[in-house]
């Protein structure tokens, strides 16, 4: 089955008595990972304990961007560098008119299957006071994603109402949980750990079965360890809640901090030799520790900078690998008076965002998006107890949450379902209304 969606944004300066002028009808461009879905029966990215999610789900909200998508087919994430200009979702979980001025209504009404039976059209409608701006790209998403509203730390006259960003499944199985990387693109998985002796640690390698994992949402008996187990030593102020292991695709990164000074060794995973150390340090800086145990990017790394945060709470440390070069930026969990938990494992999204949990039951966490941190709210533990292990992306976009019972299936925010570039900019103030017509269609 192949589907196509159409757009059509149409403005009113009378409530829509009058459309006073409209995008006219525009084809879209069904991002991969729902098409793969579609096309090849590959429904592990929306899986909920074997049960497959409607497909109408896949596309019940949208965002509309500042910005055309150059990237977001290949990613099936909206760019990193695109901010959500308005956004709706549908249901109940309509989202907090009163605090995010992004937001539309959904309209039950005439949203619905197409006279045909061969597609579905959604409509939605945002007021004067909602969705202002320039408007070059719509994409569809699921619902909870669409309406997520994420907070600076400089916005502390808001009320933080943070509704849920993440759709999670629970997959069964629980073998690969003790591995805090996994690459599904070679079936690898890692598991590294801290030694009794000190600034040592260990690295084991497995094969894992990642794409019965991925279809089943089980590993079952599907891994199996590879050769001996490699140790490492002379790693000085090594400590576990100061270590991450951070994964390039071709190497283990292995980043520790003790005091202000960060040290670094990258490990081949075809010849397992660690590099020399190299460290850097920050004298104006005093780093927190994270959490009890090493885990897969507990010290989020993008390019040459890493992120660390400051032994008060209050500040997320931009550090420069490449020099001794750092910037202290506010930390919206703190200002916005959410939490003060430590921060606990990392992904680095396929859009270039930076997802960071607090560590252990916390159901807030960090978002890094277009150079800007937010404040999101989970919804629910994607992390689970001490045993947590980390977050790995897979081929679809989708994030794995390894734990030792069982792993939970995320699709975070930025996740996009349709692309659709307008090739033009449509701008929306406060003396109009907007309608959004999307329609998604067999073909």
């Amino acid at each position: 089955m192949a589907l196509q969606g159409y757009t059509e944004l149409q403005f009113s300066y009378d409530k829509f008595k009058h459309i006073d002028f409209s995008s006219g009808k525009k084809k879209n461009s069904i991002a991969p990972l729902v098409q793969n879905a579609i096309g090849a029966g590959n429904f592990h990215s929306m899986m909920e304990q074997g049960k497959i999610m409607p497909l109408l789900q896949w596309f019940n909200g949208c965002q509309l961007f500042d910005k055309e998508h150059a990237n977001a087919l290949s990613t099936s994430m909206m760019d990193y560098d695109a901010n959500v200009v308005a956004c709706a979702g549908s249901g109940t979980n309509a989202g907090d008119l009163a605090n995010n001025t992004k937001l539309g209504v959904f309209q039950s009404e005439p949203s619905g299957m197409t006279a045909d039976g061969k597609g579905y059209q959604f409509v939605w409608e945002w007021g004067t006071a909602y969705g202002n701006g320039d408007i070059k790209s719509v994409c569809l998403t699921r619902d909870e994603l669409a309406i997520a509203d994420l907070v600076r730390a400089d916005e502390t006259s808001r009320s933080v109402t943070l509704p849920p960003y993440v759709s999670l499944g629970t997959m069964t199985g629980g073998d690969v949980s003790s591995c805090q990387i996994i690459d599904y693109a070679k079936g690898r998985a890692y598991k590294i750990g801290k030694q009794p002796t000190a600034s040592e640690l260990t690295i084991e390698e497995y094969d894992v079965s990642t794409n019965y994992l991925k279809v089943n949402g089980s590993a079952g008996s599907f891994i199996r360890k590879i050769g001996d187990t490699h140790t490492y030593s002379g790693l000085t102020g090594l400590v576990q809640n100061q270590c991450s292991a951070n994964y390039t695709g071709t190497a283990i990164r292995i980043i520790w901090f003790s005091g202000s000074t960060i040290s670094e060794v990258t490990i081949p995973t075809d010849t397992w030799t660690m590099s020399s150390i190299t460290t850097h340090t920050y004298s104006e800086a005093s780093f927190r520790p994270l959490g009890n145990y090493i885990k897969k990017d507990k010290i989020p790394l993008k390019g040459n900078y890493v992120y660390l945060q400051s032994g008060d709470y209050t500040k997320i440390y931009k550090c420069n690998l490449a020099s001794t070069e750092i910037e202290a930026i506010d930390n919206p969990l703190y200002t916005l008076g959410i939490q003060s938990s430590e921060l606990g494992s990392s992904v680095l999204l396929p859009n270039g965002d930076i997802l960071w949990q607090s560590t252990y039951n916390q159901a807030y966490g960090l978002l890094l998006h277009n150079d800007i941190w937010y404040a999101v709210r989970l919804g629910m533990n994607v992390a689970s107890g001490s045993e947590y292990a980390g977050l790995s992306g897979n081929d679809y976009g989708t994030v794995i949450s390894t734990q030792t019972a069982h792993s939970r299936l995320i699709t975070p925010y930025g996740y996009v379902s349709t692309v659709n570039n307008l090739g033009q900019t449509y701008t929306k103030n406060s003396s109009m209304s907007m309608r959004l017509i999307y329609t998604i269609r067999e073909v």
